[in-house]
């Protein structure tokens, strides 16, 4: 963003700014710091969108009011895709010089609001997981049609990095950095779970388990690791499953959990 020309002039030293614009479903509390340091950030003016929830998840949301400015989008979800309603309006009113969205391509407005952002020469970013695997065929050219809207990929790891370029993603287009981070939300807008609750979770020492600290979406297939130890012979040696994380399967895997009597989980 080095060469991005900017509009608005800080006042004050003046210096132009950065007027940035970060669309999120919902303001996740794991990227909470992220969001203060930007915000933080002299060299930027910073506004968020979002909703307050995203469909089942329950994913605990920064309260719009620990935020300095953020835009209330509304939801509107259509089996697997999402519509966020307002997030047209500011890119046609060109309130920004950047906008970063989430690299979602079940994300229909996105690809309306980021196709206008180019349109009208506003930078466009996409902040997502990237590649988990080479893919061939319809796969690689749509995932690829649609991060081509973007200006610049900011991706999770430098595996999806590594797996893009290889997929025909130009490699000078894509920055590793990271999804989350690590210090906590006010103490107001915390969960009430304590560690004691996590250890009970826990089977007598000597039991195996299998664990996983991850997102429960669809695409990890959870539902097959908790498929196959249900099929082990029961017993004290069988193992069980500890899932740790949200997601919008939550409310599928526990259904699967609770039929066949194997895995335990930590939301």
């Amino acid at each position: 963003m080095d060469s991005l020309e900017t509009r608005t002039a800080d006042t004050d030293h003046g210096v132009a700014r950065i007027r940035v614009l970060f669309v999120q479903p919902l303001l996740a509390h794991y990227r909470y710091d992220v969001f203060k340091a930007l915000e933080c950030d002299t060299r930027l003016i910073v506004d968020f969108a979002a909703d307050t929830h995203y469909g089942d998840t329950r994913i605990l949301a920064i309260p719009f009011a620990l935020l300095a400015s953020v835009r209330r989008l509304h939801n509107i979800q259509i089996g697997r895709f999402l519509w966020q309603t307002g997030l047209v309006s500011p890119v046609v009113r060109r309130d920004f010089d950047v906008v970063v969205y989430v690299g979602d391509a079940s994300y229909l407005s996105t690809w309306l609001s980021a196709s206008l952002a180019r349109l009208f020469k506003i930078r466009v970013l996409f902040w997502t997981i990237g590649w988990h695997k080479p893919e061939s065929g319809i796969r690689r050219v749509f995932r690829l049609t649609f991060y081509r809207l973007a200006d610049h990929l900011l991706v999770y790891g430098n595996v999806g990095r590594e797996i893009g370029s290889k997929m025909g993603y130009p490699l000078h287009r894509m920055t590793v950095i990271r999804n989350s981070s690590s210090e906590p939300i006010p103490s107001g807008a915390q969960s009430g779970r304590t560690i004691e609750e996590f250890v009970a979770l826990l089977p007598k020492p000597g039991r195996p388990v299998v664990t996983a600290v991850i997102r429960l979406n669809r695409v990890k297939r959870l539902d097959l690791i908790i498929e196959a130890v249900s099929l082990l012979p029961p017993g004290e040696a069988n193992p069980i499953v500890l899932l740790v994380g949200e997601g919008p399967e939550s409310e599928s895997l526990t259904r699967l959990a609770n039929n066949l009597g194997v895995v335990r989980f930590w939301h």
